[in-house]
């Protein structure tokens, strides 16, 4: 699944769709998902529906994307270590949300999201940045459908009410993304410590690692001095079995040199008696 916009990328190191497979994420996977949260036909439908919506506010869209990442001195770090330019991502943030509208919420538009993942990913950007960046764009959406409600709203009503309609949407609006912020702020902390916990378990298992990796060694190098002492006591042994070789072939022949002498000694004194 290549990218939306041609030119240099830093890469995923990988397809969208073997990351897709890596984390579990089938066609199953994404139905559970969408009844979890009731996800339902209709409300593909109203998301496919707002395409109009998002082509006429496209620039401010993009805009409240793209703008906090570059007036940010920590994001725009971050940002910059990609070959990207700040046009490159307006044009890509533009390709996402004509996703978003486009009306096909199945495994191969939720496979793309793993793609825009791994890029921020590999880019080093903390998730809570990531989570931000979405929440931005979240409000001015809602800003948008806001005064799409009201236009609609007050199109027939006199002065006095539309005014009065107005604030009461502006207000629930606004309450929305109250909500929406504060929940959006919540969620950055929860995922920064389960990516917390999961990296703590992980270094503990790197340690572990290196502790048995320390242990294997001390032990090889133990058997290797044991078995070098094994094969300087056999080289001893044998140079004792040779010594001892030689001492009974000295040996034995003393003895056999001794009879000799006594057998001669026999032979030579019965000579002298008869």
């Amino acid at each position: 699944m290549d990218s939306l916009v041609d030119g240099p990328t830093i890469g995923t190191g990988t397809s969208a769709e073997q990351l897709a497979a890596e984390i579990g994420l089938t066609s199953e996977e994404i139905a559970w998902r969408k009844e979890f949260i009731d996800f339902s036909a209709e409300d593909e439908r109203r998301v496919a529906d707002l395409d109009d919506l998002v082509e006429s506010n496209m620039d401010a869209l993009v805009e409240s994307f793209v703008g906090p990442v570059f007036g940010h001195d920590r994001t725009k770090e971050i940002v910059d270590r990609s070959p990207r330019t700040e046009s490159d991502l307006e044009a890509i943030v533009e390709g996402y949300m004509r996703m978003v509208t486009g009306g096909q919420y199945d495994t191969e538009y939720f496979t793309h999201r793993t793609r825009i993942g791994r890029l921020h990913d590999r880019l080093e950007m903390p998730l809570h940045y990531f989570g931000g960046m979405f929440a931005n764009l979240l409000s001015t959406f809602f800003e948008t459908l806001q005064q799409r409600t009201i236009d609609a709203a007050t199109a027939e009503l006199d002065a006095d009410d539309a005014a009065t309609v107005e604030e009461a949407i502006t207000d629930g609006f606004r309450d929305s993304m109250a909500v929406t912020r504060i929940l959006n702020l919540d969620m950055q902390v929860v995922n920064d410590t389960y990516l917390h916990s999961y990296s703590a378990d992980l270094r503990e298992e790197i340690e572990r690692s290196r502790e048995l990796r320390a242990e294997i060694g001390d032990s090889v190098a133990t058997l290797r001095t044991e078995a070098n002492g094994a094969a300087q006591s056999a080289d001893r042994i044998d140079s004792l079995a040779e010594e001892q070789s030689e001492h009974t072939e000295d040996i034995a022949g003393k003895v056999s040199t001794l009879s000799a002498t006594i057998d001669s000694c026999s032979r030579d004194g019965q000579a002298f008696r008869g």
